[in-house]
């Protein structure tokens, strides 16, 4: 009998050994954007499913890992969750783990470390890029083919430069301070009166109506997340709503329109000169704040942000005071949707993140469980 025993260990010790060496080949030939099929497709299949299901178990894992892995989870869980529409779900879970941390220190919620940041960036860009051409495309453009525009309010950066004829007959060329002053006047006035129409077209009610509903709905979780807390909103909240908008989102297709796929090159010389002027007062204007002392050639804009600050307030609150409410459902409620093994079966992942995932909870596992046991317990 202990012979037969010893015989039956020894072979499901060999069939598991095959099995194990099966997988790890199976592994090996799996790269880049796959359907799951197969032993390892199968496993990965419902690793899928558990982390798309139910945001709790990403949340945790956002919760435990270290914050130097937090650029490459948030990239891995927009791409697994963007295409079958669980991206949002977790998300909105994430700004909740943001609150629950730091919501003691509220002005510490969303720094660029955070990993609901880099997640809400991520996925706004996939979400709203189309968009971004709608809102301010045209204004962009005009900025990058108007070659003669100058912007540029610092008298020690501007030349300006004049022709008088001499005796002779041929030109000489001088410049003045008070010809640079006056340049700096008339640039201060085109850059308030361009500043002032990207403000419009932005705060516009028809263009809030065209906003992506996904954007909105994120700034809706986070005054959702505010009011929860009891966090003063034009102190808090809308600095945040605000930075997201703003910061993350239209500041980069201004400074950047390339990357937005508004023009084909990257601006250059004036032009880039320009678009940075002009992001460098919206997002003034977005944060609440003034220029001070340090840079005195713009502290005159301080007029034109006390003129707006009203207007971006409204504007702020107007992006999520009208979700589309359905019977049954939370605000929003639409777009967060419920994740089947059918959604997974027929889509394509990337072996190399579901890897990368994989690791993780296998090395901080036992975290996991911790942050999972303890939010059973608050709840």
């Amino acid at each position: 009998a202990g012979s037969k025993e010893g015989g039956n260990d020894s072979s499901n010790t060999n069939g598991n050994n095959n099995t194990s060496t099966n997988e790890s080949e199976e592994l090996i030939k799996l790269k880049g954007e796959e359907q799951l099929s197969g032993v390892i497709g199968k496993k990965y299949k419902l690793l899928v499913q558990i982390l798309t299901s139910d945001p709790r178990y990403a949340k945790a894992l956002a919760d435990v890992i270290k914050p130097s892995q937090h650029e490459k989870l948030a990239k891995s869980l927009n791409d697994l969750t963007f295409e079958i529409g669980a991206s949002l779900n977790i998300i909105k879970s994430l700004i909740g783990l943001e609150f629950n941390r730091k919501h003691q220190h509220p002005t510490t919620i969303l720094r660029v470390n955070s990993i609901v940041s880099k997640m809400m960036g991520k996925y706004t860009t996939r979400v709203g890029t189309k968009y971004l051409d709608t809102l301010i495309g045209d204004l962009v453009r005009e900025i990058y083919n108007s070659k003669t525009l100058q912007l540029e309010t610092d008298v020690a950066r501007i030349t300006t430069v004049t022709t008088k004829p001499t005796e002779d007959g041929e030109n000489s060329t001088s410049s003045s301070s008070n010809d640079v002053n006056e340049q700096a006047k008339r640039n201060l006035q085109d850059l308030e009166s361009t500043c002032q129409k990207f403000v419009d077209r932005i705060t516009a009610p028809a263009m809030i109506d065209v906003m992506p509903r996904e954007i909105k709905a994120i700034a809706y979780f986070l005054a959702e997340a505010g009011e929860k807390y009891k966090l003063d909103f034009d102190t808090y909240v809308m600095p945040l709503i605000s930075g997201f908008i703003m910061l993350r989102y239209i500041a980069p297709a201004i400074t950047l329109p390339q990357n937005a796929g508004i023009v084909t090159k990257i601006p250059e010389g004036n032009v880039r000169t320009n678009l940075t002027y002009i992001a460098k007062v919206c997002q003034k204007l977005a944060n609440g704040e003034k220029f001070e002392i340090e840079t005195p050639h713009l502290m005159p804009i301080n007029q034109f942000l006390e003129r707006n600050k009203q207007k971006w307030r409204t504007y702020i609150k107007n992006i999520f005071k009208y979700p589309n409410e359905q019977e049954g459902r939370l605000p929003f409620g639409d777009l967060i949707k419920s994740i089947t093994f059918e959604d997974i079966h027929l889509r394509k992942f990337n072996i190399e993140e579901l890897i990368f995932l994989h690791g993780l909870i296998y090395d901080y596992g036992y975290e996991m469980i911790v942050s999972l046991q303890t939010e059973v317990i608050l709840t």
